[in-house]
């Protein structure tokens, strides 16, 4: 989410055949009206990207459920669950704040600006 700048409904959405591990692409289909774009997987995401797709393998999610994540009980991920992985990771890393999704999306756009370059 932080990397692609997804919303938690965009990253939940997100669909196997979006992530095309093989050309080190993803497709992300905006929601609100946003332009969909495709965007370049690194090496660490692809290596992140490899052994998900194994646990999910190993997970026998059934071919039905097409969402790229899925929860311990083999359905798409759901938002709730994704705010209260981060509401939980936030407290186990002693954060001054509660993280929820959104809060990586705008860290997205704030570390993308602060790679731009300056105006001479």
């Amino acid at each position: 989410m932080f990397r692609h700048g997804l919303r938690v409904s965009e990253a939940c959405r997100l669909k196997l055949d979006q992530v095309d591990a093989e050309s080190r692409v993803l497709h992300v289909a905006r929601l609100k009206g946003g332009l969909s774009t495709t965007q370049p997987l690194r090496g660490e995401e692809l290596r992140a990207i490899s052994a998900w797709l194994k646990e999910r393998i190993r997970m026998k999610v059934p071919d039905m459920v097409k969402t790229f994540f899925v929860s311990e009980q083999r359905k798409p991920l759901h938002r709730s669950t994704v705010n209260l992985l981060l509401e939980k990771y936030s407290a186990a890393a002693s954060l001054p704040v509660i993280a929820h999704p959104h809060m990586l999306r705008h860290a997205c756009g704030f570390a993308l600006a602060d790679q731009a370059p300056t105006p001479d």
